[in-house]
């Protein structure tokens, strides 16, 4: 099965009912660019090399669960340590999760062609995070495929990825949960 800890809470104090559970569909999840998020601005929208690999191969890639952030914890989490770093905000783009969920993969090399779940979406907080905090990463049927097949199916899916999450909006048009 297809990203089957998505079914689970991968919230480090879950078994003692902490945070909010799985990611559901009906979700929106929020994507902080900044200056050196690949970003196409005169397009205003993400490219493709913005996901990248590394960061989805471990899970690291993170993204915010809208109803489950507040203003100042993204404030606190997401764009504090960016601007630290001297990595200025551009906006906040989105993308609901049951379109995420939806990104289906397909390898052409293999007989019969592969298809399967692009990527997972995992409600993953580690000790330090807030607990809106969530992590993309790419689906177990991709493990059976060759380098070049997933470099080729992974191509197509940071486009997918891409398109969903699309522009980035001012910080002050966003709305955030509690």
């Amino acid at each position: 099965m297809d990203c089957e800890r998505e079914t689970t809470s991968q919230h480090y104090q879950a078994e003692q009912g902490g945070g909010f559970g799985p990611v559901c569909p009906d979700e929106t999840v929020l994507l902080a660019v900044f200056q050196s998020t690949a970003y196409d601005a005169a397009l205003q929208r993400l490219e493709p090399k913005a996901f990248k690999p590394s960061q989805l191969k471990n899970f690291e890639f993170s993204v915010a669960r809208r109803a489950h952030t507040g203003r100042s914890d993204f404030d606190e989490y997401v764009i504090a340590p960016a601007q630290r770093r001297g990595d200025p905000l551009i906006g906040i783009a989105s993308a609901q999760v049951g379109s995420i969920k939806d990104l289906m993969f397909v390898c052409p090399d293999t007989v019969p062609n592969l298809v399967g779940r692009a990527v997972c979406l995992l409600d993953l907080v580690e000790q330090f995070d807030h607990d809106g905090h969530a992590s993309l990463g790419y689906s177990e049927s991709q493990y059976e495929l060759t380098e070049k097949q997933k470099k080729n199916v992974r191509a197509r899916i940071h486009a997918d990825l891409a398109d969903l999450f699309g522009g980035a909006n001012p910080i002050d048009q966003v709305a955030f949960g509690s």
